[in-house]
C-alpha cells in the first residue's frame, strides 16, 4: 500500500522487503502439517475488432481473427464462436495455497497443491539428495510438504506476497471473474469417463471484455501466441499427447513449459512454469472440473525479473538498488530444485517448485486475437 499526501509516503515494496526478510528468516513455517495432501475499436464480426481498451490504432483482422491491439489494448476479434472437438475448459478460479478448495482460509493449504516433482522427500534439512541452497538460504527452506510434495512457492514465497497484499488471491480471482485472464484446455474427442490417450491442448487467452457467465456459452478469445497457425485452433503450441482420463480424472501424463496469467496487486504478468504437469477431476458431463492441480518449477532468475517489474510499477527507482537487491536475494533463498526438475547435489538450486489449485468451466472458442504487449516498467 502506498500513501500519498501530507508528509507520509510508505512504499509497498519496502514493506515487501521487510516481509520477505521476516518470512524467509523464520523458515516460512506455513502452518501445521497436513497428512492428506491429496475502448474496443472494431468493426463487424467478419472483419475482426480493433484494439480493445487502447487507442483506436489497432489493426483489423481477417474473418474470425482479432485485429492487432491498439496502444495499450488487445485485439478482441469478432463475435463468432466455434464449437471445439471435445470439452474446452477455462480456469474460473485459482488457489495459491492460502485457502482450501472450499475457500476456507488455511495457512497449510499449500500442502494440498502440487506434485512430487523430483522423486525425493526432503525433511529436517537433510540435503543429501538435494541441490545446494541458493544465496545462503537455510536448509529448512528446502523441506518438502507431505509425501515429498514440492511447493516452495506456497511454503516460502506466498507468505511474502500476502504480507505485501493480503488480498492477493482475491485480486487474482477477481481478474478471472472480470474476464481479464484465464487459461484454456481442450480435451480432444473426449467422450468417455475412461479414455486413453486424450490429446489435450493448452491455450492462452486475451481479455473476454466483460465478466463471463461460466454457463458453457462464453466465446473466449484465443491468444494467437498460443497457436502455430492463427487460422487453426488445432495448431496449439502446448500439447499433452499422452494425457488420459480414468474415472473422469484427467492427467496430463507429461510436462510442458506453461505460461500462466498472474496478478499481484495491480500488476498483471505471466508466470513461466517449467516442467509443468496438470490433473483435474472432471464432472460426469465433462462440462467442468474441480480439484485441479498445476505443478512445476519457476526459474528463479526469471521470477526475480517479474518481481523487479512489479516493483517498478510502484516506483521506477525500485527497478534497481539495494532495496531490490535484498528482495532478490531473499527470493533466491527459496530455491529448492533445479529448473530441469532433476536434483543434483553438486549444483546450486536454480528453481522454485510451485503447486497451485484450480477449477474450470466449459467455454467455446472465440476469435483469435493478439494480446496487448506486457508492461515494461524496468527496461
Amino acid at each position: 500500500m502506498i500513501f500519498f499526501g501530507g508528509r507520509m509516503r510508505i512504499s509497498a515494496i519496502t514493506a515487501f522487503a521487510v516481509a520477505a526478510s521476516a518470512t524467509v528468516g523464520l523458515g516460512a513455517c506455513g502452518g501445521e502439517t497436513k497428512t492428506d495432501p491429496t475502448g474496443t475499436g472494431g468493426s463487424t464480426s467478419s472483419s475482426g475488432g480493433g484494439g480493445a481498451g487502447g487507442a483506436p490504432t489497432g489493426t483489423g483482422g481477417m474473418a474470425n481473427v482479432g485485429g492487432a491491439g491498439g496502444n495499450g489494448g488487445a485485439g478482441t476479434g469478432g463475435a463468432d464462436c466455434t464449437t471445439p472437438d471435445g470439452p474446452l475448459l477455462a480456469i474460473d478460479a485459482l488457489f495459491f495455497g492460502d485457502t482450501d478448495f472450499d475457500g476456507t482460509m488455511d495457512p497449510a493449504a499449500w500442502q494440498s497443491f502440487g506434485f512430487d516433482l523430483d522423486g525425493q522427500n526432503t525433511t529436517n534439512g537433510d540435503l543429501s539428495a538435494q541441490c545446494k541452497p541458493n544465496a545462503g538460504g537455510t536448509p529448512s527452506l528446502l523441506n518438502d510438504g507431505p509425501g515429498g510434495l514440492d511447493n516452495s512457492f506456497g511454503r516460502n514465497v506466498l507468505p511474502i506476497f500476502l504480507a505485501l497484499s493480503p488480498g492477493f488471491s482475491n485480486d487474482a480471482n477477481l481478474a478471472i471473474a472480470s474476464g481479464d485472464i484465464t487459461l484454456m484446455a481442450l480435451l480432444e474427442q473426449l467422450t468417455s469417463a475412461n479414455q486413453s490417450p486424450v490429446v489435450s491442448k493448452i491455450y492462452g487467452a486475451i481479455p473476454f471484455g466483460s465478466p463471463p457467465s461460466w454457463t458453457g456459452t462464453d466465446c473466449w478469445p484465443v491468444s494467437d501466441a498460443s497457436l502455430n497457425d492463427p487460422l487453426d485452433y488445432g495448431s496449439a503450441k502446448l500439447v499433452f499427447p499422452n494425457a488420459e482420463v480414468a474415472g473422469d480424472l484427467w492427467q496430463s501424463n507429461g510436462a510442458v513449459t506453461l505460461e500462466l496469467p498472474f496478478v499481484l496487486a495491480t500488476f498483471t504478468t505471466k508466470l513461466t512454469i517449467h516442467q509443468a504437469r496438470m490433473q483435474m477431476q472432471l464432472d460426469p458431463s465433462h462440462g467442468g472440473a474441480s480439484l485441479g492441480q498445476i505443478g512445476g518449477v519457476l526459474d528463479t532468475e526469471e521470477f526475480i525479473e517479474i518481481i523487479r517489474d512489479m516493483a517498478g510499477t510502484f516506483d521506477p527507482s525500485l527497478c534497481s538498488g539495494s532495496t531490490f537487491d535484498s528482495i532478490a536475494n531473499q527470493i533466491r533463498q527459496t530455491s529448492d530444485v533445479m529448473v530441469s526438475g532433476v536434483q543434483d547435489p553438486n549444483q546450486t538450486c536454480d528453481g522454485i517448485s510451485l503447486g497451485l489449485g484450480y477449477t474450470m468451466s466449459q467455454v467455446l472458442f472465440g476469435a483469435v486475437g493478439t494480446p496487448a504487449p506486457p508492461a515494461n516498467p524496468c527496461p
